[in-house]
């Protein structure tokens, strides 16, 4: 908190007086800017680079200022100094920290998942308000969710990863510092001209000069670019014929078969692609006959039902199982009585067994003690009565 604070009142004071950056700041930001890999994003309209902060330490400790190669000046001794050094590069207005929004893009497949959902259940509403009386039936219907993840496995399009849009927003000037982190991220605006670029400017240079001086070239040289010319013509003169008669031999299929085949060759020439991909694949062909449709709905509700009775089994599974828990729990109540009235046997035997010999002859003396004094009893009182 501490040094958050002290940035704070360095920037203040940095703003107020606006410095430039010296030589070296800029070279090593010059060394930063086409060295540590960074990424395109939006950020208030516009696109923008950014990059992230851990990888940024990670550039400039492999280079020169970190391990003095060629007699360079070492500036970077370990992460905080790195840390330290990127902080006054923010403070001059190389980049800027940002927040990242990171949002999940939906693919074409799943926004087709969610139409679909969206008829089923429509379809299982109708379904329950025609048949009220069949609850149990209708509970079986299957689920959108569970659709979804059987149509995702089924042929490992589920597998597929999604494509995650990110936007960028600037932090308030307050909270402008660097950090080294692999959740920091910073916008770049220092935008040096890359050496590549300028030798690619003085190589259109050389090459317009050279073309304009063509007429003084040797004779063996102009027949070789004239062969080349005729060669590069004829290749583009080829792919434009091939654009213009695939739509003809389209349109031939498509009038032949009265709209039911749609035949095209190479599909994907006339898209936004690479080269390569333009030719690839050779062909592609639908069939949008009316049998297909039908076909496509008959195998649509075979499926449904398939999965209907995959849920009515499951449902009866789950069913039996928690009858069998039912029934394991009274047999363990069950056993557990019993056992209580074992150890109660157990117990009550317990006591009579532990008597010693001694009480049992104690006791047998109270007997016959006490059936003596009873037939004296009696014996007195049939005196009297003679």
């Amino acid at each position: 908190m501490a040094d958050q604070a002290l940035r704070k009142r360095k920037k203040k004071e940095s703003r107020d007086e606006k410095q430039e950056p010296t030589k070296e700041e800029n070279n090593v930001g010059k060394y930063l800017r086409f060295n540590c890999p960074t990424k395109t994003s939006s950020l208030q309209g516009q696109k923008v680079e950014y990059f992230i902060g851990s990888k940024a330490v990670d550039c400039l400790l492999d280079s020169n200022w970190a391990s003095g190669k060629g007699g360079t000046e070492i500036l970077f001794t370990d992460r905080l100094s790195v840390e330290r050094y990127l902080d006054k590069l923010l403070l001059l207005g190389f980049f800027n920290r940002v927040q990242r929004i990171k949002k999940v893009k939906k693919t074409e497949k799943e926004k087709e998942k969610e139409t679909a959902t969206v008829k089923d259940e429509s379809k299982k509403k109708k379904l329950k308000t025609e048949k009220t009386g069949e609850e149990k039936k209708a509970s079986f219907f299957i689920p959108s969710r569970a659709r979804q993840s059987s149509e995702g496995t089924g042929d490992g399009e589920g597998k597929k990863t999604r494509k995650i849009k990110v936007k960028l927003e600037l932090y308030d000037p307050e909270d402008q510092y660097f950090e080294d982190n692999d959740d920091e991220a910073f916008v770049w605006y220092f935008d040096p001209v890359h050496p590549k670029t300028v030798a690619m400017g003085a190589l259109v240079v050389v090459a317009t000069i050279a073309i304009c001086l063509f007429p003084l070239w040797p004779s063996n040289i102009r027949e070789y670019v004239w062969y080349l010319s005729v060669l590069a013509a004829a290749a583009v003169g080829s792919i434009l014929v091939l654009a213009v008669l695939r739509y003809v031999f389209f349109a031939i299929v498509w009038v032949l078969t009265w709209g039911k085949h749609h035949f095209w060759l190479l599909p994907n020439l006339t898209e936004e692609c690479g080269f390569k991909e333009s030719f690839i694949p050779l062909y592609t062909h639908e069939y949008r006959g009316g049998k297909a449709e039908n076909k496509t709905g008959q195998e649509d509700n075979a499926d449904e039902k398939e999965n209907e009775n995959l849920e009515e089994k499951k449902a009866r599974e789950r069913e039996d199982e928690e009858e069998k828990e039912e029934e394991k729990d009274t047999e363990d109540e069950d056993g557990k009585k019993d056992e209580s009235s074992e150890d109660k046997d157990q117990t009550e035997q317990e006591t009579w067994v532990k008597l010693t010999e001694e009480e049992v002859a104690t006791a047998r003396s109270e007997v016959s003690n006490e059936d003596n004094g009873s037939q004296t009893s009696d014996l007195t009182s049939s005196e009297v009565k003679c």
